[in-house]
């Protein structure tokens, strides 16, 4: 009798450890994910405010124009995020060339020999666009939009909505050096700025 009560209590304290083991591993496991769950979070958080570049599509697109990705997405995720290539657009591209920083991509059609042209110095990205104010590869700045003025070197959102305001208020600008008069822009980025810009 003393033999089976050992046993029943050996098996009990045995029961009671596994389930401690058991209860432990359970609750590390949860907090874990909750730990990972959180820092995904937070790094894709910390991509969207900080790998995020500007892209001017241009060319055989359906809907050309200024947009933003995340850095490192390829040419395609561009394209596809203009409407994809029109009719007359060429297969001779490089789809999956990535794209780490500000740049302009000029689909070309098949008459035009084809594939892609991806220009990234600063002015490059300059192009002939009347709708948008950019004139024989510099931006009027009487004319442009936010989109267009945010191309320029070191000119933001702000600073561009900034020149909108200053010209509604005090009409076009008579000579580029009138730049300075908008709040944020002075000598230092002017001279960053000057090559790019035009009154007319």
């Amino acid at each position: 009798m003393k033999k089976i009560s050992r046993i029943i209590l050996i098996s009990a304290i045995v029961v009671i450890i596994l389930s401690t083991i058991v209860l432990s591993l359970i609750r590390a496991s949860g907090s874990r994910k909750f730990s990972d769950d959180t820092k995904t979070s937070g790094v894709e958080i910390l991509e969207n405010e900080i790998f995020q570049i500007k892209i001017y599509v241009t060319g055989e697109v359906v809907s050309p124009g200024i947009i933003e990705i995340k850095k490192g997405s390829t040419i395609l995720d561009a394209v596809e995020a203009c409407g994809g290539f029109t009719e007359l657009a060429s297969s001779n591209i490089n789809l999956v060339y990535t794209l780490e920083k500000n740049v302009t991509l000029i689909i070309k059609g098949k008459e035009d020999g084809g594939g892609v042209r991806v220009l990234e110095k600063p002015g490059d990205a300059l192009l002939i666009d009347d709708e948008n104010g950019i004139i024989d590869g510099k931006i009027n700045i009487n004319h442009a939009d936010a989109e267009a003025l945010g191309l320029l070197p070191g000119v933001g959102e702000k600073t561009a909505l900034d020149i909108i305001a200053f010209r509604d208020k005090y009409g076009p600008f008579n000579k580029i050096e009138d730049i300075m008069g908008v709040p944020g822009i002075k000598e230092s980025k002017f001279n960053k700025i000057k090559e790019y810009i035009c009154i007319e």
